[in-house]
C-alpha cells in the first residue's frame, strides 16, 4: 500500500508538466485497447494473454478495494502473478461481463501515461461502479503494458 501512495505522490508532481503535453486520439485509443486487453484476458481466464498485458517487473503496483472493504494487493510481478494465477485456478470459468469506461482522463508523463476513469461492470442485470486508475508504460515502439492498477468499489447502479 505504501508503494502505491508513494507512486501516486510522484505522479501528482507531474500534473502541471504532463497536462501541457497532450496525447493524440490515436495514442489514447491504443492505450485504452491495452487496458481493455488486460480486462478481457482476466475475465476470459486466459492467463497467458493476461500476463502479456503487464510489464513483468519487480516494481508492479496493484490493488483492488472490494465491496466488502477487503483490499487485495500485490507489490511485485511475482506476487501479482501468484495472486491472479491462483484466482484463475479457483475460478476457471470465464465470466460474462460487459465493461464500460467513462470520464476518462489521460495524464502524459513521457514513457508512462496515467489513466483515470469510472468503470461500470455489468454482470447479468447488475452494474457495479468502480473508480479505476491504470499506469501504462510504452513498451517498444508501439506497444503499451500495464504497470500499475488501482480499482476501488463505489457502488451498485
Amino acid at each position: 500500500m505504501r508503494l502505491f501512495f508513494l507512486f501516486s505522490l510522484i505522479l501528482t508532481t507531474q500534473f502541471s508538466f504532463s497536462q501541457t503535453r497532450g496525447l493524440p486520439d490515436s495514442l489514447k485509443t491504443v492505450i485504452l485497447e491495452a487496458i481493455e486487453a488486460e480486462s478481457n484476458a482476466f475475465y476470459n481466464r486466459d492467463i497467458e494473454k493476461w500476463r502479456n498485458t503487464y510489464l513483468q517487473r519487480g516494481d508492479i503496483s496493484w490493488n483492488c478495494v472490494e465491496e466488502s472493504g477487503v483490499v487485495l494487493e500485490a507489490d511485485s510481478w511475482a506476487k501479482l502473478d501468484t495472486l491472479v494465477t491462483g484466482y484463475m485456478k479457483t475460478h476457471s470459468e470465464p465470466e460474462k461481463i460487459s465493461i464500460r469506461r467513462e470520464n476518462i482522463q489521460f495524464i502524459n508523463a513521457g514513457r508512462y501515461v496515467w489513466v483515470n476513469f469510472d468503470e461500470y461492470q455489468t454482470i447479468g442485470k447488475k452494474t457495479k461502479h468502480l473508480k479505476g486508475v491504470r499506469l501504462v508504460a510504452r513498451w517498444g515502439r508501439n506497444a503499451w503494458k500495464v504497470s500499475a492498477v488501482h480499482s476501488a468499489f463505489v457502488g451498485w447502479k
